[in-house]
């Protein structure tokens, strides 16, 4: 019952500026599924979701939520190069793909309280991060070069 996939490159350099997915949304995400979408603004990932490989490289996003209880796979580079996105809240039950998020815009990073994945290698390097927020127990891995050259981090 309703759209269990989004193939590579369905959106691709469309003129889409918001998709907030069926809260039921239970499928993948393709690889480079919305890449290129300059004017795309916002998105809203369900918790079922699995997001592919540079799924939203390279877009227009400013705002990216994530499901309560979201505990999918944020795929490599599916947020790279994302240069408008300003901040992110990572769920707990996520996991972070290479560079899934290298040279974005982010300038703060919050992980939930409680997240013990694994952060990729390059998963956040060369952003614009200045704050980082991890909860005091952080249990998780963090990958090779997971904040390198993030030269605004302190």
């Amino acid at each position: 019952k309703g759209v269990k996939k989004i193939g590579t490159k369905a959106f691709k350099s469309s003129h889409l500026e918001e998709h907030i997915f069926d809260p039921a949304f239970e499928g993948e995400i393709g690889v480079k599924a919305f890449v290129d979408t300059k004017k795309l603004k916002s998105v809203h990932i369900p918790k079922g979701a699995e997001i592919g490989a540079s799924a939203f490289e390279e877009s227009g996003l400013e705002e990216l939520i994530f499901d309560p209880g979201f505990t999918g796979v944020i795929g490599e580079e599916a947020f790279a190069g994302t240069e408008q996105l300003k901040s992110v809240k990572i769920p707990k039950g996520a996991e972070i793909g290479t560079s899934a998020f290298e040279n974005s815009g982010l300038k703060e990073l919050t992980f939930e309280t409680g997240f013990a994945g694994e952060i990729g290698k390059w998963a956040f390097a060369h952003s614009r991060l200045e704050e980082l927020i991890f909860d005091p127990g952080f249990t998780g891995v963090i990958g090779v070069y997971a904040f390198a050259q993030t030269e605004k981090l302190k």
